[in-house]
């Protein structure tokens, strides 16, 4: 049983870091991108120019102007089309590209419908990132977040366009599976919504298995039939251990002792 723990460590790593990429499918306008192989995915074709002056609730005069697809922005200094501006920061008479549709990075949570694109590339290693959120049937607002660190500018959308819609025939129709039966649905399942999935029936089965083991092999009772009980108890000390060292080079502290 034993033997079992490490594969079972190693399935949840990989299922807490995989992530739901939306990879970008057309060109021509760099703003349309598909999860996965499952034909879902964002069409912010219809955003153009609704979201010209984003207002900065920390700054007074400074906005931000977000336009995800090819020429929907078109703006003084570093955000003329040139540039491939996606979101440009307006602060007085100046104008600064904050990042570039042409270096966007989309990751979708496909069970909330919220998608988070990071657009880098921006005037002195400015980055935006927004947060999309789905609201059917609602145009939908745009707000300013926070800097956070600094130079990287947050702000959040919700509305229609965070929606997740069939892009795989380029017609935006809304999340379905086509009729016919043929080709993936809007039932696909994410790479890590599979390896979440797996991971949780192999860690039903390993306790399942190691209790009528411990129970009928060992002759075991209560909570001695847990398999590997004395490993699953230390797990909340070596968590605690394991934050505080990495908390306490933070906060200028350590274990180490004079000489």
């Amino acid at each position: 049983m034993a033997s079992t723990l490490p594969v079972l460590c190693l399935l949840a790593l990989v299922s807490l870091s995989a992530a739901d990429k939306c990879t970008s499918i057309d060109s021509s306008t760099n703003c349309r991108c598909e999860v996965g192989n499952s034909g879902n995915g964002l069409d912010l074709t219809q955003v153009k120019q609704q979201f010209p002056a984003i207002p900065d609730s920390t700054s007074p005069g400074r906005t931000y102007a977000w336009g995800p697809c090819t020429n929907d922005l078109n703006l003084p200094d570093s955000c003329t089309p040139a540039n491939n501006p996606a979101i440009c920061q307006q602060d007085g008479s100046t104008t600064y590209l904050v990042g570039k549709y042409t270096q966007a990075d989309y990751e979708t949570d496909v069970s909330k419908e919220s998608t988070v694109i990071t657009y880098t590339g921006g005037d002195d290693s400015r980055v935006g990132k927004i947060t999309l959120t789905c609201s059917k049937d609602d145009p939908g607002t745009a707000t300013f977040l926070q800097e956070e660190p600094q130079l990287t500018y947050n702000l959040a959308y919700t509305g229609k366009y965070g929606c997740l819609v069939w892009v795989s025939t380029g017609t935006g129709s809304p999340v379905t599976k086509p009729s016919g039966g043929g080709g993936s649905g809007g039932g696909s399942l994410s790479l890590g919504s599979i390896l979440t999935i797996v991971f949780f029936s192999l860690l039903v089965v390993y306790f399942v298995v190691g209790v009528i083991i411990m129970r009928f092999a060992r002759g075991a009772q209560g909570t001695e039939m847990i398999p590997n009980r004395d490993v699953w108890i230390s797990v909340p000390g070596l968590i605690k251990d394991g934050a505080l060292l990495i908390v306490s080079p933070c906060r200028g502290q350590g274990n180490y002792e004079k000489v």
